[in-house]
């Protein structure tokens, strides 16, 4: 599909000017004084082109400080405190109280999350990408958007039926994947190649530490349903927030695009592969990873209880002590990728190590019998996301198309690749599983063998197709 002209602004024989208030960290516009429906001409020296005229390639921003590093890791690990906390143990709790034996509401509750990230997640995008205030185009998304995820956390800790945890977890979902959204903006409006690897690592250790700190943190909280959703969230608050305030946002006032319509909102939802086949083929092969990997974490419970011989509701601390090794290795996994990913200017080898360590750690715990083949296969398994997670996050960035104009639009895309397997991936699992199960005995080893193959098949994808990225 034809994606609409954008038009780009250009000089010819005259040096652009820059405002004296404008800071040197991402993309800087010519500053126009047209706020009236009917703009000025232009001076003859100056003129609106077509994005397909010639245009300077822009140059790369400069390297970011430790504090910013810092700020972007602090508010990516509160953002998820107060997203994957609720998905992972609060709802479950409220739930158990609310209406006790339907855990199948799950189910539903988290495909109302990902559905709304996906249907919000591009015109968001578009917006942030075409905001034009003094303040920048990031900033407001981030903190409305951890304000709208707070308000849906309090809704969740005043909820008394399956109705109101419907809707404080839409709103929820709503507000903090505007949040994530515009982390990876800021990223890729501020970060260099040389340091989107060890971003990347640092921010995938903040997602993988923030449900095993917070479920420590949950634990204290368990008695009342209020603290135990709003304290997540008022952290989030405060750490996205001050980052927001901190962190430098160019003044975006000249920035000149053609005027948006309803239907050139609905044509960002989807993009042209021939024209940007390497966001193409990183798109594909995202996807079909993630198919693996959600497919075979959704069952883990049950089949723990099933490979160990424990009733499901006794199985909960095998689990938890089990994830916490894994997670332990999926951070040394994404911290030592992202950062050797940068030194070396290599990008699609560790993608293809990751998918090969999950691979190997896939077919250990689907044949492992004890607690300790599924501990080290769960090491291993955890270790490979690591290594992928923090490397194809970077090449997300070294691939985007139009990171001046479009940045938001693709990184909303981008995130379908994610999104889109947490919709179908279980559903598929759930069939698998009963392929020649004999009563309640479920055939979990296909289902861990084929998440391996599947990991491996998107990994393939991206190190043979992505070629615009070392």
């Amino acid at each position: 599909m034809s994606e609409a002209t954008k038009p780009t602004e250009q000089t010819h024989g005259t040096a652009n000017t820059t405002p004296s208030n404008v800071e040197h960290h991402g993309p800087t516009y010519d500053r126009v004084s047209a706020t009236t429906a009917t703009p000025a001409p232009l001076p003859a020296n100056r003129q609106i082109a077509p994005q397909t005229a010639a245009v300077s390639t822009p140059t790369e921003p400069p390297k970011v400080g430790a504090v910013f590093i810092a700020g972007v890791t602090l508010a990516t690990f509160a953002t998820m405190l107060a997203f994957i906390l609720p998905s992972a143990f609060s709802l479950s709790v409220a739930l158990a109280r609310i209406a006790p034996g339907q855990e199948q509401v799950l189910g539903g509750l988290a495909a109302v999350g990902a559905l709304g990230g996906m249907i919000t997640g591009p015109a968001l995008g578009v917006w942030s990408d075409r905001t034009r205030s003094r303040f920048g185009r990031r900033r407001q998304f981030l903190i409305g958007g951890v304000l709208v995820g707070l308000a849906g956390l309090a809704i969740l800790g005043i909820a008394d039926n399956i109705g109101l945890l419907y809707a404080g977890w839409s709103v929820t979902a709503t507000g903090l994947n505007t949040v994530a959204l515009a982390l990876i903006n800021v990223q890729a409006d501020r970060l260099p190649p040389s340091q989107r690897g060890r971003v990347a690592g640092l921010t995938g250790f903040a997602t993988m530490a923030a449900p095993v700190l917070g479920v420590a943190l949950a634990s204290t909280l368990v008695g009342s349903q209020m603290l135990l959703f709003v304290v997540p969230g008022v952290v989030a608050a405060v750490l996205v927030t001050l980052f927001a305030v901190l962190m430098k946002d160019p003044d975006t006032r000249g920035k000149v695009l053609a005027p948006v319509s309803f239907g050139t909102v609905a044509s960002k939802y989807v993009f042209n592969p021939r024209k940007y086949p390497a966001y193409a083929w990183n798109w594909l092969g995202r996807l079909v990873f993630f198919m693996g990997i959600t497919g075979s974490t959704t069952y883990t419970t049950f089949f723990f209880a099933q490979r160990l011989g424990m009733p499901v509701e006794k199985v909960a601390g095998v689990v938890a002590g089990i994830s916490m090794l894994g997670i332990i290795g999926g951070i040394v996994g994404g911290l030592g990728s992202g950062f050797l990913s940068d030194k070396l200017k290599r990008r699609r080898i560790f993608i293809l190590i990751g998918a090969l360590g999950f691979a190997a750690g896939s077919v250990i715990v689907a044949v492992a019998s004890d607690i300790v083949g599924l501990s080290i296969g769960m090491l291993v398994t955890n270790l490979g996301v690591g290594v992928f997670s923090a490397v194809d996050q970077a090449i997300v960035l070294d691939v985007l198309p139009e990171r001046d104009t479009d940045a938001g639009r693709y990184n909303a895309l981008m995130a379908f690749s994610q999104g889109i397997p947490n919709i179908i991936a279980p559903l598929i699992a759930a069939l698998v599983i009963t392929f020649g199960a004999t009563t309640d005995a479920k055939n979990y080893t296909l289902l861990y063998l084929l998440a391996g193959a599947f990991a491996l098949m998107g990994a393939l994808i991206i190190y043979i197709k992505v070629k615009a990225v070392r």
